[in-house]
């Protein structure tokens, strides 16, 4: 008879929340301190990732410019038991530095701060997946029509969207697979992408419209009106 033992044992779970850009484009280097209906934008997925039941370990990783005024938020927020390490000036830095502090995870999500939106529903689907198939990572339709641009700055055509997603984060994976992916790819943008090139499967779920990232000034504006028309109950 097999034993099967082994696959029953509950599996250990770790978020590692990328906090460590610049914040360029929005014009403020520390944007993730700015604040959304009264709380830091940092505050906002720490909590969602904190209090989810399958989320074991919280990992923040800041930058040089941000780690003292970050670990100092979380404290004074009560959040004493999540960690935080300090990150790189490449995405990869800093999620090889997260990974270092969850050494005894399975499976790890990795979020961007700069998405405060997070729901405890698409990270439940986002960690079913990724148990389920080893990566996940969640998707929205392209609902705009694209064009391919020429080197001359002409319209190439049409790239048919049906065939495409627009990526969000969290992003999860075995923790195995990560690291292994990171040991043959220096500059990833995306997780998802990442493992893809390394070889390993990546499944689709359903991504949250309202999960969207900060990325320019009125990112911010719209993000605080999906809160609001939130807790009217409109949305």
């Amino acid at each position: 008879m097999t034993d099967t033992s082994e696959q029953h044992q509950p599996q250990t779970t770790a978020a590692i929340i990328v906090a460590a850009g610049s914040g360029r484009r929005f014009g403020d280097h520390e944007k993730v301190f700015l604040e959304l209906a009264g709380r830091p934008l940092l505050l906002w997925s720490t909590e969602c990732f904190r209090s989810h039941p399958a989320i074991d370990i919280v990992v923040v990783v800041l930058g040089q410019h941000t780690i003292e005024q970050g670990r100092a938020l979380l404290d004074a927020a009560g959040h004493s038991d999540v960690l935080t390490c300090l990150g790189g000036a490449e995405r990869s830095d800093s999620m090889r530095a997260g990974l270092l502090c969850v050494a005894d995870a399975d499976i790890v999500l990795v979020h961007d701060a700069a998405r405060p939106l997070l729901s405890e529903v698409l990270v439940s689907r986002v960690i079913d997946a990724a148990r389920a198939h080893g990566a996940a990572i969640p998707v929205l339709p392209v609902s705009d029509t694209l064009h391919r641009r020429s080197a001359t700055g002409e319209s190439a055509g049409i790239v048919e969207r049906s065939e495409l997603a627009a990526a969000q984060t969290p992003q999860a994976a075995r923790r195995e697979w990560l690291l292994s992916a990171l040991a043959t790819e220096s500059s990833p943008t995306d997780e998802g992408g990442m493992l893809q090139a390394a070889g390993y499967p990546v499944a689709l779920v359903e991504g949250d419209p309202r999960n969207i990232k900060i990325t320019w000034p009125f990112d911010l504006a719209i993000a605080r009106a999906i809160v609001a028309a939130t807790a009217e109950g409109t949305l």
